[in-house]
């Protein structure tokens, strides 16, 4: 099955407020304050000078945003060789995520993955996927754009494009898969009223 194509902006592309909400805060005690609690098999620590958080392991932390559209700018790196992979994820309504993942093969590369629940059977479809300049350790600056009908990510300063959504994003994860992990400087920008 070949790779749906990218679509070129929208004409009516939303502004979106330059400050924006800081996702992690640079509290040390409570980094991840409104987040969901649960931890899974992952261990979440904050950085010690704030506006960050290291997680190794396996697993998720999930934040509603409300629906879309906003637009969440930050960075991410992965910390050690035998690491595998973490991300953004972003739930849709009615059943289906998009992934924005780092992912260590041979080098680094960046990938976005739809996955649709489709009657109790997930299917993947890969939207793009893109070598990443920096290197292990290095933070790789993301940037996904979620309209109500379509998402737009750019890794490591590399557009991976622009592609429709098959329903409404509501929610944000973080997650790693074995992989020790750092995000930094996370935002939600939301529109201009």
């Amino acid at each position: 099955m070949a790779a749906p194509q990218a679509s070129p902006p929208s004409a009516a592309e939303v502004q979106f407020e330059s400050q924006g909400e800081a996702l992690i805060s640079d509290r040390f005690t409570d980094p991840l304050s409104g987040w969901d609690p649960s931890v899974g098999q992952a261990t979440w620590m904050a950085e010690e000078e704030g506006g960050g958080i290291n997680v190794m392991g396996s697993g998720h932390k999930a934040r509603k945003l409300g629906r879309a559209p906003w637009r969440i700018d930050g960075s991410l790196a992965l910390l050690t060789e035998d690491s595998r992979e973490a991300g953004v994820r972003i739930e849709i309504e009615p059943r289906g995520i998009v992934v924005l993942a780092l992912k260590k093969l041979d080098r680094l590369y960046g990938s976005l993955t739809e996955i649709v629940d489709a009657e109790g059977r997930p299917a993947s479809r890969l939207l793009g996927f893109v070598p990443v300049d920096q290197g292990l350790q290095e933070q790789v600056p993301f940037s996904l754009v979620v309209h109500e009908d379509r998402v737009r990510a750019v890794l490591g300063g590399r557009p991976i494009g622009e592609f429709p959504l098959a329903g409404v994003a509501h929610t944000m994860a973080l997650f790693v898969n074995r992989a020790t992990a750092s995000f930094r400087a996370l935002v939600v920008h939301r529109p201009v009223p």
